[in-house]
């Protein structure tokens, strides 16, 4: 009974501190949660092993920051570094699965991104260039199957999957 006890309670303290834990040595959007669980924010972070895991308290303070300044100032240059990456996402993909036309909504503005519908096998079905914060496709002449959405602007790339009924 202790040892169930023991790692009950091991895998409940684990949960707050490793729950979205990247690996060392990658990149990738975290969110913070209140007390009450509730996302609240997310971020884009890099474990090097270095730098505090970002959680909802504590900014997450580059290492170029110096330590004598104020916890103002600090939250001024993380608000400044924010606004200066913006993460290429989709906030929302549908209807998903679709008879023909679907419709992204993205999080953030695009210019000139280059959006690519593939099908299972690979083979590139359709092609656009883009701008703006919505992108609309028709793919009934398209038979039924899956697709994938493979959006990139710039350097950044994301897939979507996408049904055709």
């Amino acid at each position: 009974m202790r040892t169930i006890i023991t790692a009950i309670t091991i895998f409940l303290l684990s949960l707050d501190g490793f729950a979205q834990q990247l690996p060392i040595g990658d990149c990738g959007i975290v969110y913070i949660h209140d007390a009450a669980g509730n996302r609240t924010r997310r971020i884009y972070f890099c474990n090097n092993g270095n730098d505090p895991y970002p959680t909802g308290t504590v900014p997450v303070v580059p290492a170029a920051v110096s330590p004598s300044l104020s916890q103002t100032s600090r939250e001024e240059i993380l608000a400044k570094e924010a606004a200066n990456f913006e993460v290429l996402a989709v906030d929302v993909l549908y209807p998903n699965p679709t008879s023909g036309v679907f419709t992204i909504t993205f999080r953030n503005v695009l210019n000139d991104a280059i959006i690519t519908v593939v099908d299972s096998n690979g083979k590139t079905v359709k092609k656009s260039i883009t701008n703006g914060i919505n992108f609309s496709c028709d793919l009934s002449a398209l038979s039924a199957g899956n697709y994938f959405i493979r959006i990139q602007q710039g350097k950044q790339i994301i897939t979507k999957k996408l049904v055709k009924i």
